[in-house]
């Protein structure tokens, strides 16, 4: 480890480099291997940069002079490469002009203002062997926070840290394991240390489970200030100097008292942490599905079916209501599997008359008198009437082929009467609903529970914070990738289209989780609304909705490990490949 006082040359990762390939190949919708200008063009319209194909030939031809009018995977990324340096330059030049100080000091110094008043200093601690990914734990915070060292193209693991002019220990997690600090002298810890692991996509997977946690009792000393005093080799670890600030004395008028000081990191890692809490968390705002609110979308829909048609006694209808309405949680369920099965990605979520044939094909309520597929069929289409004197205000959606949530509601009810009470198998017409529910909530049993175990996974403090500590980065990814149908001065929501192209660029999908699930993850991101009919709110995702659709989408792909872990590497990704996108978009 070493004090350092040039800024640190910005360098490209290689995530960042992977991220780029994969965005080539994006790009490259022939498979040619070259990125002609309609395909830049197109790619950036997909961002919401709109480039004439001229504008797009002059920016191919400025990154490769010799490429014929097409941009090659190697000039491709010497592009990006490029612009990723250059805006890490600018932004490193910003950070220093921002902070009007006399003095010459690093890019790091330019981001804290700790050395002003305890002289810290900048440290570069490094690693040299063979590693794949390397943490860096100091006694600054009790070893809780871990800083990566990013490894250049030598091969050799480096970061910067400020540290104060104390005696500071410093142990490394390098892949798997731990690690000193070669070059620095060690020292033994009064009692041993438990660190967190952390953990990386990139590492191979150990023997066995990949640990979590590793004790330490030795420790490498980085000794700034002091008077030069270094540690004997093998000793023990001397405890920091204490600092001390002078004070106006509150209990006594004119005096001073001596108070110790202490950063701001070591007061967050000595202050008691609060336990989380639900209310407290990103998912506070989100609305529960309650027998309150199934009694608002039951009764929406109600007002809208045309039961009065086919059942003429008030009695009837009164009892077909009762037994539909404590059913309605179960519906609301099977009718989100359906239309996901049914989508085609538009605004318009409903269920296609082939879904719903199969729905009663594989829950064995077909039969040879009145519930026949034919009888399947023109139930269907009598559904999907709009009575005349219903309400005349204008629909928000576009009715198509597919029963709308009311429409799909009166068909369950028609297959029931038709199944169960004109055959004589049950005594009333609210036994013939039972009966129905039964056989439906019997083949769609694990798509039921499905909203129920999502939710409890995912409504943790870990979700919680990996949604946190990228919090504004997600806002960004919502707000560049939603709203590109709405209308002028509409609210930008995301539809289901949209948020398939954010899974998309996050790479999300795996052999569990296909691109035709993308509705039913858009689905069990959504809330229950009470109108689908005159609001498109119940087909758009919020920025809250957004987030719990991300989180559905690592619940579908149920991997091995936790939800959060799965959640953490989509939104890595997602993030990653926005910072390309944006410098894709500075190409114009």
């Amino acid at each position: 480890a070493a004090g350092g006082r040039g800024p640190a040359s910005p360098v490209v990762t290689q995530q960042e480099k992977d991220a780029i390939r994969a965005c080539f190949a994006a790009m490259d919708t022939d498979g040619s291997g070259t990125v002609d200008a309609d395909e830049l063009r197109e790619k950036l319209g997909s961002l919401g940069v709109q480039m004439s194909l001229s504008e797009a030939s002059d920016a191919i031809r400025r990154a490769q002079p010799d490429g014929g009018g097409e941009l090659s995977i190697d000039g491709f990324i010497d592009l990006m490469e490029a612009q990723l340096v250059g805006a890490r330059r600018r932004e490193s030049e910003a950070a220093r002009q921002k902070v009007g100080l006399e003095r010459d000091r690093s890019d790091l110094e330019a981001r804290t203002s700790c050395w002003i008043c305890e002289s810290w200093q900048p440290v570069e601690i490094a690693y040299e062997g063979e590693a794949i990914a390397v943490w860096a734990f100091t006694s600054l915070d009790g070893y809780q926070r871990a800083t990566r060292l990013t490894k250049d193209v030598d091969g050799k693991f480096s970061c910067q840290r400020m540290l104060p002019p104390d005696q500071i220990c410093v142990v490394l997690q390098v892949d798997h394991g731990t690690a000193l600090v070669a070059g620095l002298e060690t020292a033994r810890l009064p009692e041993p240390v438990t660190l967190k692991l952390r953990q990386a996509e990139e590492l191979p997977a150990p023997g066995g489970p990949a640990p979590t946690t590793a004790e330490v009792s030795e420790v490498s000393v980085v000794q700034l200030g002091g008077g030069g005093r270094k540690p004997k080799p093998g000793a023990a670890a001397a405890p920091a100097p204490r600092r001390a600030v002078v004070i106006d004395d509150p209990s006594s008028p004119g005096g001073i008292c001596v108070k110790p000081r202490i950063t701001e990191t070591e007061f967050k890692a000595k202050k008691r942490r609060e336990p989380w809490c639900f209310e407290k968390s990103l998912f506070a705002a989100w609305r529960f599905e309650t027998p309150r609110v199934y009694s608002a979308a039951f009764s929406a829909d109600w007002g809208h079916m045309k039961v009065h048609k086919f059942m003429k006694e008030k009695a009837d209808q009164d009892q077909i209501a009762d037994a539909f309405k404590a059913h309605y949680g179960e519906f609301a369920r099977i009718y989100r599997r359906c239309a996901a099965t049914s989508s085609d990605r538009s605004t318009t979520m409903g269920v296609s008359m082939a879904t719903c044939l199969e729905l009663m094909a594989s829950a064995s309520v077909l039969d040879d008198q009145f519930c026949k597929m034919a009888d399947v069929d023109t139930m269907f289409i009598a559904a999907r009437v709009r009575e005349k004197g219903a309400d005349k205000r204008p629909l928000a959606i576009k009715v198509g082929d597919m029963l709308l949530r009311f429409q799909f509601a009166e068909f369950l009810v028609r297959i029931a009467v038709a199944r169960f009470w004109k055959t004589k198998e049950v005594d009333t017409l609210a036994q013939a609903v039972d009966r129905l529910f039964a056989c439906l909530t019997a083949q769609l049993g694990p798509a039921v529970a499905d909203l129920q175990e999502f939710l409890q996974a995912f409504h943790t403090e870990a979700c919680d914070r990996v949604l946190r500590a990228r919090e504004s980065a997600l806002g960004v990814a919502f707000r560049c990738h939603s709203g590109r149908w709405a209308k002028p001065g509409e609210t930008r929501m995301m539809c289901c289209r949209e948020f398939e192209g954010v899974l998309g660029t996050a790479d999300a999908f795996n052999e569990r989780f296909l691109a035709r699930d993308v509705p039913y993850a858009f689905q069990l991101g959504l809330q229950l609304y009470q109108d689908e009919l005159f609001d498109l709110d119940f087909a758009q995702m919020t920025f809250l909705e957004f987030l719990h659709g991300l989180g559905a989408a690592a619940h579908l792909r149920a991997d091995a490990e936790p939800l959060a872990v799965r959640l953490g590497c989509i939104v890595d990704r997602l993030v990653q490949c926005e910072g390309l996108n944006n410098v894709l978009r500075g190409l114009k």
